[in-house]
């Protein structure tokens, strides 16, 4: 992958996640006829880690709900006002913390002006409708942002030549004149050593447009580029929030800006459990924005074209070029990269294709793509070795610990906390009876007694949260969206587990994914 060439270790490091995976698996099974309390104690432990590390999420998920919330209410316009020449007196403790750190970046010689600022949107698309794209565009249109410093670029592929020429002859017709600048920017198809997707699709687009711009003379530390998937709609404020926090930090160009991701757009129109894993991807990103130490590029994030143009745009040999960007960012910077959390959503789809049938199929392999992540960890062990000389140690080891974490919980916890004391139990009776297996039965009970807290938490958040739906049968739904927080323990077995157990699978067996791309299909509102 990009520089490190696939050498006997590093398949082996690609082996690695399914191997351990299936470890925790199918050891239990059968240890459990030789050192059934071993392993009784060994899944004990592991569904208590698993409960420490949920409730901690579920705390995080609280504060970044109320945080978001606040974002919402607060005069963004105003705070991009202390960078300008002319700062208006500071009142609130916000206000207060922002003009000191303009006084800061102003010694420091890094203070830039928000009218300075450019944002530059790639909508990357392939075979979606121009009734998708035009919903996206037209959200953008209503953004509280000067549209003429908002440059459009409708990056299409070859590969869909016919609609990508009608679609980008019909937008550019309706929305060449809103913004700044509308671009469109075709990715040739059968390119050599690509693989076709996103990733390859936005970094010609990137480049092109880094073209058009330095033609006309503008600053790449003044641009900030957002790439989006042709269903999302950013939050009215988005654009404010992003160039907020751009300009309050020192390091801006070696940072990635990451805003919640909502997938709200549909939520009435999928199948359940379609809605139910939307709600709780919904959920996942707030709560890891709350705890941001640990924060990955996912899904829509910002970077500035200055970073972008120094680590060469996006990596075109990923089908999970975003937290492959991360990466990328992280050893080209030797570690001095972060993501900023911003409390502010993008909204968009969860997943729904044409019928009900291919809605849950289409959801398995949209979780299956995502969980291809694993194959970043033989490209982070290698990459930190190669640059261990020039690494800070903890924050590596840490980032590198956490990614192995959620790859490897993501394929087993369900699995585990399912059967849990069970597999020792049932494989081996004589160790059932015995006192030892009954206490454990019993701190087990306890933990996921306590457990139920996270459920809780999560109804109470699609209670306070969800949108509400609109007709006829309205109050019916919304209550069976509640109770299906009921089936999440079987739905994170079939969606969760068991796409991550497909993908690391795979990577064992050296028979990598390709980009499938999800079909977007909605009614449009």
């Amino acid at each position: 992958m990009d520089d490190i060439p696939r050498s006997f270790w590093y398949r082996v490091f690609e082996a690695l996640p399914g191997a351990v995976s299936w470890s925790i698996l199918i050891g239990p099974f059968i240890a459990s006829f030789w050192f059934p309390r071993a392993v009784a104690i060994f899944i004990t432990m592991y569904v208590l880690l698993w409960f420490l590390r949920s409730l901690k999420s579920s705390i995080f998920l609280v504060f970044s709900y109320r945080k978001s919330r606040k974002f919402e209410t607060l005069n963004w316009n105003h705070l991009l006002q202390f960078f300008t020449d002319a700062a208006p007196a500071a009142h609130t403790s916000l206000e207060k913390e922002t003009a000191e750190r303009t006084s800061f970046l102003r010694g420091d010689g890094k203070f830039k002006k928000w009218t300075d600022i450019y944002h530059v949107v790639i909508i990357a698309t392939y075979k979606e409708e121009k009734e998708i794209l035009e919903t996206t565009i037209d959200a953008l249109r209503q953004v509280d942002y000067p549209l003429d410093k908002i440059i459009l670029v409708l990056a299409t592929e070859e590969r869909d030549r016919m609609r990508a020429l009608t679609n980008a002859a019909y937008l550019t017709e309706r929305f060449s004149r809103t913004f700044g600048q509308f671009h469109h920017i075709m990715h040739p198809a059968n390119v050599p050593g690509e693989i076709a997707g996103k990733g390859a699709n936005i970094s010609h687009a990137g480049q092109k447009i880094a073209a058009i711009l330095k033609d006309q003379g503008i600053d790449f530390s003044s641009v900030l580029v957002t790439s989006l998937d042709a269903d999302n709609r950013p939050h009215p404020q988005y654009f404010e929030v992003l160039t907020y926090h751009y300009l309050m930090e020192p390091k801006r160009d070696k940072r990635s800006f990451q805003p919640l991701a909502y997938f709200y757009n549909n939520i009435w129109e999928v199948p359940f459990t379609n809605r139910l894993i939307a709600l709780a991807n919904t959920f996942w990103f707030l709560a890891e924005s709350g705890e941001s130490h640990h924060l990955f590029n996912a899904s829509v994030y910002a970077q500035s074209l200055k970073m972008l143009s120094e680590v060469n745009f996006w990596s075109r040999q990923t089908i999970v070029e975003d937290l492959h960007q991360f990466w990328r960012a992280y050893f080209h910077y030797h570690g001095d990269h972060e993501v900023i959390p911003l409390f502010i959503p993008v909204y968009q789809d969860a997943l729904q294709n044409r019928t009900y049938f291919t809605s849950l199929i289409g959801q398995y392999r949209q979780l299956r793509r995502w969980a291809w992540g694993a194959s970043e960890i033989p490209y982070a062990f290698f990459k930190a070795w190669k640059h261990r000389q020039k690494l800070p140690v903890y924050r590596t080891i840490s980032r590198l610990t956490y990614l192995c974490y959620l790859q490897i919980t993501w394929a087993t916890a369900p699995i585990i906390i399912l059967f849990n004391t069970a597999i020792p139990t049932l494989l081996n009776p004589k160790f059932a009876h015995s006192i030892f297996a009954f206490n454990l039965s019993q701190v087990l009970s306890v933990i996921f007694l306590l457990m139920t807290i996270g459920i809780v938490i999560s109804l109470f958040m699609s209670l306070i949260a969800l949108p509400r739906p609109r007709g006829r049968f309205s109050g019916i739904q919304f209550a069976s969206a509640l109770l299906q927080w009921i089936l999440l323990p079987f739905v994170t077995i079939i969606y969760g587990s068991i796409p991550a157990i497909d993908a690391q699978t795979r990577l064992m067996i050296n028979k990598p994914l390709g980009f499938g791309v999800t079909e977007k299909i909605r009614k449009i509102n």
